[in-house]
């Protein structure tokens, strides 16, 4: 889990921070995702897929013709037609397929097909909500290290207020006075980097979702239940789990499902045997002079289809279409884990780093703790006090960086394990 933040003697009050926001991760995601163009082809493309699967699996519905002609006769010496008579040829029939060897595969193609564009909305879903959380987390971390960095400024405003009543009283030296409004002033810097950060983080948002968020950006932010799951969340139950990430990766499952397609649409390229009904209702020679003739005939055919040139390189080509997706999932596979190995790694060391910062922060406040005591026996400068406080921000700072950094890695490890989006649809 991430440490909290060493305050010490100078921790600010809660109520400096928000606890609820007007608009939260879930509320943001919601609005995005409405909006979003490439959420939205993403369902215009599973929609697609849905459309295929019925067509698939509904191969037997039967397809209907209808066709007239028309015919003019100008010369003829048989009976009952006549010079100038007009004939009509009216033909309707309903066709079903009613089995055929491709078309088990044909159905699988379409219903991993679905799969592939399930998988690609989901990976647009979650990079979404990714980018959404990761920087609202980071905004977090962002504003607490704001806050701590106020009151750091506070305190030192009164300790100046001291060396300068000090100095009027000629108990301190001109140089004291001006160091310290020097780090005062630098303090102005500190915060001015904080909200440049906070806004960059925004814009971060913005520009990933397209979304414009406003000018209350101060109304916007994480739901503090929410943080804290993810922020100390035990990622490294996940570190050694192959089979979590293989099941539950969108990406990867998205190549294994195109991976499937691929396989069953080689083997659907050549169908070998086809069987069709057919119920044809033929009426010709309707000339005005003559009688129609009426057809109706019910007809069931069997094809067994030899070599097909053409088929068979269109299953050739299937087949090396196959052969590549295959290829690319192992690479899929191989490539997640070595990224998913980095990113630990990456946690651990910065892990380290936030526990050294940590004990520095401990110290520092310790020692502060110490001047304020030797002030009272003259052993120690209100200036010292203030040095040691900006370092105490600069450790903060640090801490602030870190802490920002591992959240991010948190989400990442989070998505990639397929746990972040869970069912925010």
């Amino acid at each position: 889990s991430l440490p909290s933040q060493a305050y010490g003697i100078f921790k600010p009050s809660t109520t400096q921070l928000k606890q609820v926001y007007k608009l939260n991760e879930t509320d943001l995601y919601d609005v995005v995702s409405e909006g979003a163009y490439l959420y939205k082809s993403k369902s215009h493309e599973k929609k697609s897929a849905e459309e295929l699967v019925e067509k698939a699996n509904r191969y037997y519905v039967p397809k209907i013709s209808l066709s007239h002609t028309s015919t003019k006769n100008f010369i003829s010496d048989e009976t009952p037609k006549k010079e100038g008579d007009i004939g009509h040829a009216v033909s309707a029939g309903l066709e079903s397929k009613v089995w055929g060897s491709a078309v088990g595969d044909q159905i699988k193609v379409a219903g991993y097909n679905l799969k592939k564009a399930d998988m690609s909305l989901k990976i647009e879903q979650d990079k979404l909500y990714s980018v959404i959380v990761k920087n609202l987390m980071q905004v977090e971390v962002n504003r607490e290290l704001k806050a701590v960095s106020i009151h750091y400024k506070e305190e030192m405003a009164s300790l100046y207020k001291k060396i300068k009543r000090k100095y009027r009283n000629g108990l301190a030296e001109k140089s004291d006075l001006s160091m310290a409004k020097l780090a005062i002033t630098n303090f102005e810097d500190a915060l001015n980097k904080s909200d440049d950060t906070i806004n960059n983080l925004f814009y971060n948002i913005e520009i990933s979702t397209g979304f414009d968020l406003g000018n209350k950006k101060e109304d916007i932010g994480i739901t503090q239940t929410f943080y804290q799951s993810i922020s100390s969340f035990d990622t490294d139950v996940l570190e050694m789990n192959d089979d979590l990430l293989a099941n539950n990766n969108y990406k990867l499952n998205q190549s294994f499902y195109n991976l499937a397609s691929k396989k069953y649409g080689a083997a659907s390229k050549n169908e070998m045997l086809d069987v069709s009904v057919k119920l044809q209702d033929d009426m010709t020679n309707l000339y005005e002079s003559g009688k129609a003739k009426n057809e109706l005939n019910l007809s069931i055919t069997v094809s067994l289809k030899g070599l097909n040139y053409q088929s068979h390189k269109d299953k050739a080509s299937a087949v090396e279409l196959f052969l590549g997706a295959k290829d690319k999932y192992q690479y899929d596979s191989v490539k997640l884990k070595n990224t998913i190995k980095k990113k630990f790694y990456k946690k651990k060391s910065i892990m380290n780093k936030i526990a050294i910062v940590t004990k520095q922060l401990e110290l520092t406040e310790t020692l502060i703790n110490q001047k304020y005591k030797e002030i009272a026996i003259n052993e120690s400068s209100y200036f010292e006090i203030i040095t040691n406080i900006t370092k105490l921000q600069s450790l903060q700072s640090s801490l602030a960086s870190n802490r920002s950094e591992l959240v991010g890695i948190n989400v990442d490890i989070l998505s990639e394990y397929g746990l972040l989006l869970n069912d925010e649809d």
